[in-house]
């Protein structure tokens, strides 16, 4: 629905930055307004028309880049620094759910892999590759792990433990591949 919203306002305003902006302000404090009283969070909603406007085709030029600067350095990381603040993730902290969420979601992806790497011929560090590529659940885990928690639909050791994961599999799937995909090198 946003989609096709956004779509018909960049066709509308087409090539006429001011005009666009105009029409981006209110919607950006509405969507805002409307995912506030849903009971998330504000910046969720200002997140959410940033990422739609920076993925629209209908929006280009200098306003699409000023919302896409925007919404990564300004409304993204405060909206993640909000999940961060919701939480006494010391309270809810729960060695076994951790480490039982982080196998899992490995554990699973790297199984995955392996079968389809070998199916497909790759070796088995490009297999465990894609495995750590694919494990990757970042920020949209944590948009999703807050909206369950701000619903009630999981508790704060479940919300701790999908942070932890959301941010341990970010992590691994920018490093870990890169060890296992290196060549050895001709003097050795």
């Amino acid at each position: 629905m946003l989609d096709t919203l956004i779509a018909q306002l960049g066709r509308f305003f087409k090539n006429n930055d001011a005009a666009q902006g105009v029409v981006v302000l209110p919607l950006l404090f509405g969507l805002a307004l409307f995912t506030e009283q849903l009971g998330l969070h504000a910046l969720f909603g200002a997140f959410v028309l940033g990422v739609a406007l920076s993925e629209s085709t209908e929006f280009k030029g200098h306003l699409r880049e000023s919302i896409e600067v925007l919404n990564a350095s300004f409304f993204a990381p405060l909206y993640f620094v909000a999940v961060g603040l919701k939480a006494d993730f010391l309270l809810g902290f729960d060695l076994v759910l951790i480490v039982t969420i982080l196998v899992l979601a490995f554990g699973s992806k790297l199984i995955a892999s392996l079968i389809g790497g070998k199916l497909s011929g790759l070796t088995h560090n490009e297999s465990m590759a894609v495995g750590f590529g694919l494990a990757a659940r970042g920020g949209m885990g944590i948009i999703l792990a807050s909206i369950a928690y701000s619903s009630n639909v999981v508790d704060l050791p479940m919300f701790a433990a999908l942070i932890v994961m959301a941010v341990a599999t970010s992590f691994t799937a920018a490093l870990i591949p890169r060890f296992l995909t290196v060549k050895p090198s001709a003097g050795t």
